[in-house]
């Protein structure tokens, strides 16, 4: 799909909470490239829910890896670092002590937000530098226009 620009010019009054889901997203919302990403400049946290999150900050969402895409995409734009927050919202029941396993791609949580608990993770593991090409299935390039234009704009630099 791509990512999608919510401002509150574009969202009728008493439609915010519709707004919020996919469909209200793509109803309301418009588009937006990587360059203007960038250009709007850093980004101040980004959230993200999660089917599990261990207390070491290791999240697993729905297995497809869009998140940690994400995350990898605005890493290579430059608008997110390894300062930037990052927060899981879940329910209680989701957050386990179990120590899950990381891959080099996924994006540790800084914190998890349940209904009853803020928590501070303190994890050492680090959070990816930029999309790993050598792993990205070429389905994946071929599907998501982001990741096409990140491809271009990387081309164009070397």
């Amino acid at each position: 799909r791509g990512f999608v620009l919510l401002s509150r010019e574009l969202v009728p009054e008493g439609k915010e909470d519709f707004a919020s889901t996919l469909d209200g997203a793509e109803r309301f919302g418009r588009y937006v490239s990587l360059r203007e990403i960038a250009e709007k400049g850093r980004i101040d946290f980004l959230v993200a829910g999660a089917s599990v999150v261990s207390l070491r900050g290791v999240r697993y969402g729905k297995g497809r890896g869009s998140f940690d895409l994400d995350w990898a995409m605005m890493r290579e734009i430059g608008v997110v670092d390894d300062s930037t927050p990052v927060i899981a919202v879940v329910h209680d029941v989701q957050v386990v002590e179990e120590d899950l396993e990381a891959d080099t791609y996924d994006t540790i949580v800084d914190y998890i937000v349940t209904p009853t608990r803020l928590i501070r993770v303190k994890s050492r593991i680090p959070k990816p530098k930029g999309v790993d090409w050598s792993r990205l299935p070429k389905e994946m390039l071929e599907e998501i226009p982001p990741l096409q234009e990140l491809a271009r704009l990387k081309s164009r630099k070397t």
